[in-house]
């Protein structure tokens, strides 16, 4: 038996982090599932919110937070329409997904905020396509590149917190 280090089968980068910084690796992990929680909680308080406005309103919110996983789970697993996204560097991830949190969050109070009751709607609906987006992503791009979309998106929300307010408290 040799004990020859070319032999074996090398780990991934995830797998080393965990090994040689388990504190790093656990926190790591607790931000991608942070990021999760702030786009379903979202997603909540705005169906809730709808549902407050008028139960017309609120079905659709619901129907609107069931849609994109729906039809992303068929398209993922009973098709191959949804092809893994072409692999780009961690830091244009982080870049797209904090743009694309603040552009969201701002989308949805402008649309809340005015009254239109169907901005709840497209609210709910963008909110559960973007979480649907982040579950397709996490199957389908390397560790390092999830970690920076999951950083991405709680710093979209910290950076419109800061410049806008809490967000969706008032309904």
């Amino acid at each position: 038996m040799t004990n020859d280090f070319r032999d074996r089968k090398q780990p991934n980068n995830s797998e080393t982090l965990g090994r040689s910084r388990p504190l790093v690796h656990a926190l790591n992990r607790m931000l991608i599932t942070l990021a999760h929680a702030l786009l379903i909680s979202t997603s909540i308080i705005l169906v809730i919110q709808s549902f407050a406005l008028n139960v017309e309103t609120g079905v659709r919110s619901l129907a609107a937070a069931a849609l994109p996983p729906i039809i992303i789970t068929y398209l993922t697993f009973f098709t191959r329409s949804l092809r893994a996204p072409v692999q780009l560097p961690p830091a244009l991830y982080f870049f797209i997904a904090a743009i694309w949190m603040i552009t969201l969050l701002i989308l949805v109070t402008v649309l809340t905020e005015y009254g239109y009751s169907y901005g709840y709607t497209v609210g709910v609906f963008i909110f559960s396509l973007t979480f649907s987006g982040l579950l397709f992503l996490a199957r389908n791009i390397p560790f390092p590149s999830l970690l920076s979309t999951s950083y991405g998106i709680v710093t979209g929300l910290l950076v419109y917190t800061l410049i806008f307010g809490i967000p969706f408290l008032d309904p």
